[in-house]
């Protein structure tokens, strides 16, 4: 992949041109971005183009997974080792709880409606 690196997006493989200063001057222009599906087929972006080689989808996918990795890690670091990450976990905490009593709540009330109806069903 000389001039271009990539990422996976929405399982799609995307090409991107390299700085100029990363390639040594050369430009590589957005008529040479590329896609390819996941199972490896390049999407026809100009006539006879080749199907990508096995091995840089391998290395692109392994790069994309190891980058999502190490977001994670940050975000967990992050989450757990400062105040403002904890402060958040607890505000989405807060959250969920309330949300969780509001259904019970809805429940309840929806369990005595049908209890109500049964009892005057039983009545008549």
């Amino acid at each position: 992949m000389s001039g271009t690196r990539g990422y996976f997006k929405d399982g799609i493989w995307r090409e991107e041109p390299i700085d100029r200063e990363e390639t040594g001057g050369k430009e590589t222009s957005e008529a040479g971005k590329k896609e390819t599906s996941e199972a490896g087929r390049k999407e026809p972006s100009e006539a006879g183009e080749e199907a990508p080689d096995v091995e840089e989808l391998v290395g692109g996918a392994k790069e994309s997974v190891k980058n999502a990795v190490n977001s994670v890690i940050a975000l967990g670091k992050n989450l757990f080792g400062t105040e403002t990450g904890r402060k958040h976990l607890e505000k989405e905490a807060r959250k969920a709880g309330e949300k969780l009593e509001e259904a019970i709540e809805d429940a309840v009330d929806t369990a005595k409606k049908e209890f109500e109806k049964a009892k005057e069903k039983a009545k008549r």
